[in-house]
């Protein structure tokens, strides 16, 4: 009898020759008791498993030895944006208003979603410019680890601006290595523009 006890999804993070660490298990297993010698016709007959005459051991077994060679990553067309990703991703970036006055709050979100190693994934960093404060991002991910290895892993950003004027954030970039196709795709989003009016109270820095 066969069974599938585990499931895992591997992805290598450097090139060469790797080991996959054997699969050890403790497996409780029913043997037939060992009979002791006798001349009395009627020990042969109790001996018999069907009386239970069986004893359980732990039987540790122990799983073959898998190596993977790993081809490293090409060097050709890598862009400077990419991070590690490796895949077929989408790329979003998102500003929910571009209109504000001073000292209002602003929610900017980063998503990548697709398949390949996304608990891998490292995001694109927002960079914003002067006159903006930005507060620690709140991450969050979903990976569905089925026949394929896919989900969603995201930013949202809260920023605020602090002096008027018309601001630009300019385009993020985000690259990742398709392996079916053998190359490199780069992502990039679009450059928001907001209007800065003037609020109802002062910043003082």
């Amino acid at each position: 009898r066969t069974a599938i006890l585990k499931k895992v999804a591997l992805f290598p993070t450097k090139s060469g020759k790797l080991n996959v660490t054997p699969f050890a298990l403790e497996i409780p297993v029913i043997v037939k008791r060992k009979a002791q010698r006798s001349n009395d016709p009627f020990d042969s007959f109790f001996n018999d498993s069907f009386f239970g005459r069986t004893e359980t051991i732990d039987f540790k077994a122990i799983s073959n030895e898998v190596i993977v060679n790993v081809s490293p990553l090409p060097e050709k067309g890598k862009p400077d944006s990419f991070a590690g990703a490796v895949g077929d991703f989408s790329f979003e970036v998102t500003l929910d208003k571009n209109d504000v006055k001073a000292n209002d709050a602003i929610n900017i979100k980063v998503t990548v979603a697709g398949t390949g190693n996304i608990e891998l994934v490292d995001l694109p960093d927002l960079v914003l410019p002067p006159g903006f404060e930005k507060y620690d991002p709140k991450s969050s991910k979903n990976v569905n680890n089925k026949a394929t290895i896919s989900g969603t892993k995201s930013e949202e950003y809260l920023i605020v601006p602090r002096v008027p004027g018309v601001k630009e954030i300019d385009v993020l970039k985000f690259s990742y290595y398709n392996p079916r196709l053998k190359k490199y795709i780069e992502k990039n989003s679009q450059k928001f523009v907001i209007n800065v009016a003037q609020g109802n109270t002062e910043y003082v820095a």
